[in-house]
């Protein structure tokens, strides 16, 4: 006859205690690691904006409701805000983010974002119609980026340019304004 293992009544209650305290040690072991990681990620953003003593901040619809005052509370120099894109579209919130900024005495400046497929006289036009004589008191800045389908491979450079400059010069003509082009290095 074959000897039965027997094993104590309280074995399994056993395993169950040692199962329940690795998994309670896992998991507070995992809560640790992900609050030392944010830690760590924290403290490196901090490092990256002491590079940058001179903070700012783009402005556009997608931002919702704007405290400007709070901005300024918060070490933020200057605001830029988006009046424009392309040919046709227009910042919904440009008007009245442009009026409540003025209270908080930051300076303010306009961009707009350039389109690869608009002429630069109808991009102009859309700008104008738009921010009218809200520019701020900051250079006006031209907003440069890929979108869509457009990259390095299908944008024609050297028309670009032209509209680019086309659409800094009228600008500049127009308001009597510096005009900036903001953008990537990529893309520089």
């Amino acid at each position: 006859m074959r000897r039965r293992d027997v094993q104590p009544i309280y074995a399994e209650t056993y395993r169950r205690r040692v199962r329940t305290r690795k998994v309670i040690f896992g998991v507070f072991l995992l809560i640790v690691l992900l609050i030392t990681a944010f830690s760590v990620w924290r403290w490196h953003a901090k490092q990256e904006l002491k590079r940058y003593p001179i903070r700012g901040v783009s402005i556009n619809q997608d931002n919702g409701y704007i405290d400007f005052e709070s901005l300024k509370n918060n070490g933020v120099k200057f605001v830029y805000l988006k009046a424009t894109q392309g040919a046709t579209y227009t910042d919904d919130s440009f008007l009245s983010n442009f009026q409540r900024s003025q209270g908080s005495q930051l300076p303010v400046g306009v961009y707009h974002y350039f389109s690869f497929s608009s002429s630069p006289k109808a991009q102009f036009k859309n700008f104008v119609r738009q921010v009218k004589t809200n520019t701020g008191s900051l250079p006006i800045c031209i907003s440069i980026q890929y979108y869509g389908g457009y990259n390095d491979g299908s944008v024609h450079w050297k028309s670009t340019r032209e509209n680019v400059r086309t659409l800094m010069s009228d600008i500049r003509h127009y308001y009597q304004r510096p005009v900036v082009i903001s953008t990537s290095q990529e893309i520089i």
